[in-house]
């Protein structure tokens, strides 16, 4: 991804040389450079989309102050030791990423010293792709996908002759590469695709879930999924199948694809109440002082600094909020509330109550004053409640597909289990 973008080699170039100038040592990896001053690891450099990202040894919280329009990456485990994340994409943002640099490199007694400066822009010129495959920096995973024809009123007719389904190549290996940490957002220039010969005689696999999904799945509910037919023909002794608690036939399998319905997707086509509560309860939130939002797939997660305050989620038609409160400290005949602290997903806001009413708002509201008192929350700038409603105006399905709040996995089932599925969901 250096190699093959210009913008962010030049920014690359000037900050390893910064780096290297102040006693900093390099090793590169698979999907990041990194840099260590005796075991410690200080920096990281990686390319997500055509953007060159900085993870530097440093508390995100210590910066609040400062416009750096940093992230704090400090509750995912690959960057624990690297939190502080910063987008170096502009002249001012390599000089702050500079000036980071020589802060932590300055705590940590080492002196800036006179060395050769490197080239790196004309060091790694620009290579096509085929070089690149060639030299292995670029991993090539072949797919196939086939069809079918229908196969009763609501899967069609007869299925199609059987034609060689979806395979992976394993990934190549080098011995002296290291993992890298996962990128923070889905890297855009990091896959390409293109059509393959198909492989021979393999079995269509169900897709694996996210690691959000995987959390998650107990908890799926009729808002959460639907199905259609995939047109991908599968082999009577298909491994794997999902069941979703149908009674199990013999007969042939069919292959359905599920449509998994993140937080936004849900809250975008949801019901108007559900929408203003939550509104209500974001504009709160965020009202007060250093406290920022981090969204994801399953939900929003609220934070001051390292701190979760709060979780939102739906499940089924309600909104679900997991409070850093301790449940015990709250009569259940009030809040209704129950301890979740045993999910680890919820462990550092094991107390949800439900949203589901304008009483349930009110209770909501009292909680968050409560760890106003508890966190000393303070007041920050206002927040527009018009704003925050605006996020959550309806939107299509075809339009949440293509923004990747509405994921779609293949699984195996039954023709059996799939007409009921589909019947189920034409009610």
């Amino acid at each position: 991804r250096i190699i093959q973008n210009e913008k962010a080699k030049e920014y690359y170039s000037e900050l390893k040389n910064h780096s290297l100038s102040l006693g900093l040592k390099p090793r590169v990896s698979w999907k990041a450079d990194s840099f260590h001053y005796g075991r410690k690891t200080y920096l990281l450099l990686k390319v997500v989309g055509k953007t060159l990202y900085a993870f530097f040894a440093l508390d995100p919280t210590l910066y609040e102050t400062r416009i750096y329009h940093h992230r704090d990456l400090s509750d995912r485990k690959s960057y624990r030791n690297t939190p502080m994340v910063l987008r170096v994409k502009s002249d001012r943002a390599l000089r702050i990423a500079k000036n980071l640099i020589a802060e932590m490199m300055t705590a940590a007694g080492s002196m800036a010293k006179e060395i050769p400066q490197v080239d790196y822009v004309s060091l790694y010129p620009y290579e096509t792709t085929e070089a690149l495959l060639e030299k292995k920096l670029i991993k090539r995973i072949e797919h196939r996908v086939d069809k079918v024809l229908p196969a009763s009123p609501f899967l069609g007719g007869e299925t199609a002759a059987e034609e060689p389904a979806v395979t992976e190549e394993k990934e190549p290996t080098t011995e002296n590469i290291a993992e890298a940490p996962n990128a923070p957002e889905e890297d855009v220039e990091e896959v390409e695709f293109e059509l393959a010969e198909p492989p021979k005689e393999e079995n269509i696999q169900e897709e694996e879930p996210t690691p959000d999904e995987e959390n998650d799945r107990e908890e799926e509910d009729v808002e959460d999924v639907t199905f259609e037919l995939a047109e991908i023909p599968v082999e009577d002794n298909a491994g794997g199948m999902e069941s979703y608690g149908t009674e199990e036939r013999q007969g042939k399998y069919v292959t359905l694809r599920k449509y998994i319905r993140g937080f936004a997707a849900k809250m975008r086509q949801g019901d108007q109440d559900r929408k203003d509560y939550y509104a209500e309860i974001k504009t709160r939130l965020l009202s007060y002082k250093g406290v920022k939002i981090s969204e994801s797939f399953s939900g929003d997660s609220y934070k001051k600094g390292a701190r979760t305050l709060l979780k939102s989620r739906i499940r089924g038609k309600t909104l679900c909020l997991f409070f850093a409160l301790d449940t015990d400290n709250y009569k259940q005949t009030i809040y209704r509330q129950q301890y979740k602290g045993d999910i680890k997903a919820y462990a550092a806001t094991p107390m949800m109550v439900r949203v589901k009413s304008e009483q349930g708002l009110k209770r909501a509201l009292h909680l968050i004053e409560e760890m106003e008192r508890n966190y000393s929350l303070q007041a920050g700038e206002p927040v527009s409640l018009a704003e925050i409603r605006r996020e959550y105006l309806y939107e299509e399905t075809s339009s949440l597909l293509e923004k990747g709040l509405i994921k779609t996995r293949l699984v195996t089932v039954t023709e059996y289990e799939a007409e009921e599925l589909l019947k189920k969901q034409a009610k």
